[in-house]
């Protein structure tokens, strides 16, 4: 994300506030930053993995490889019926939605 992050913006213009209050990474160097930890209390999805399922979450993903983890890991741990689906592909990124149906 951060490579293809410079394409869409100019860097001697700041990204308004509020940008992306609604977008995080699953790892990365910002996890458990006040900020982050405070957008996941707001939609409800301290357990991000886990939060996989609900309604408005989507999964942004260009390495499907690692998909079948993602849904073994729900699969092992909360929702045995755990599955995902492709939404839609946009610009060589997959979204994908899960359910536990």
């Amino acid at each position: 994300m951060m490579q293809v992050f410079y394409y869409d913006w100019n860097p001697w213009k700041a990204i308004p506030a509020g940008e992306f209050d609604n977008v995080l990474y699953l790892a990365g160097v910002t996890t458990n930053f006040p900020d982050c930890n405070q957008i996941l209390q707001t939609y409800d999805a301290e357990q991000p993995l886990k939060a996989l399922i609900n309604e408005k979450v989507y999964l942004v993903d260009s390495e499907w490889k690692t998909l079948d983890q993602k849904v073994q890991y729900l699969q092992e741990r909360y929702y045995p019926e755990a599955k995902a689906e492709l939404y839609k592909e946009l610009d060589g990124y997959q979204i994908w939605k899960f359910s536990k149906e």
